[in-house]
């Protein structure tokens, strides 16, 4: 899964040679200007010289334009992502298969759901529909793999204690299990002290 640099280094010890994923968006400094502000790249880390090189060009990656690193820990195994109807390209990637996914409302087909063993928490946010899906690491890879990499803003990560994330307009995510597969929809309620939430219906 992709880490924040705010929130973990690259795990780069007894690392020499090994290639990350890197996610780098470029800053304006003196004598250091990119066409691009932002990508994705393979880079190999030089324990000698401490420094990552790109793999496909060979030159140094400043340290300052590192924002996040992909974490290969195998044991995560799980992926979850949001998507919301909106806009392409902020509320859900504006490449295939998420163009054609969104425009047929293929979350809310239970068959299609069950068959490809989703989660999928379907939830409404003002005029827009918002899915919070839970998929196997594998499924992602398989279908859209572009969601690890060029798409990773539209990943949830669980917190610090190992509970389930919130998607970004508080949107539940339900866990992966047997139990869970499916379809699911989450009605906005209003509790005592007038606190919004939303409740999953069995």
């Amino acid at each position: 899964m992709w880490i924040s640099i705010n929130d973990m280094p690259v795990q780069t010890h007894g690392k020499h040679g090994k290639e990350f994923l890197l996610n780098l968006r470029y800053g304006k400094y003196f004598g250091h200007e990119h066409n691009k502000i932002s990508e994705v790249v393979t880079a190999i880390w030089d324990s000698l010289t401490e420094c990552f090189f790109e793999k496909e060009t060979g030159f140094v990656i400043d340290d300052r334009d590192i924002i996040g690193w992909m974490n290969e820990d195998e044991t995560n195994e799980i992926v979850y992502f949001e998507l919301n109807n909106w806009f392409a390209g902020t509320d859900y990637p504006d490449d295939e298969p998420f163009l054609s996914w969104m425009a047929s409302y293929l979350f809310r087909d239970e068959d299609w759901v069950k068959e490809n063993k989703l989660v999928v928490v379907e939830s409404l946010v003002d005029m827009s529909v918002n899915y919070c899906i839970t998929a196997t690491k594998e499924w992602v890879q398989l279908n859209c793999p572009e969601l690890l990499t060029k798409h990773f803003q539209f990943v949830r990560y669980s917190e610090e204690d190992g509970e389930l994330p919130e998607g970004r307009f508080g949107c539940p995510f339900l866990e992966y299990n047997e139990d869970n597969i499916g379809y699911h929809y989450a009605e906005e309620k209003e509790d005592g002290f007038g606190y919004l939430y939303y409740s999953i219906e069995d």
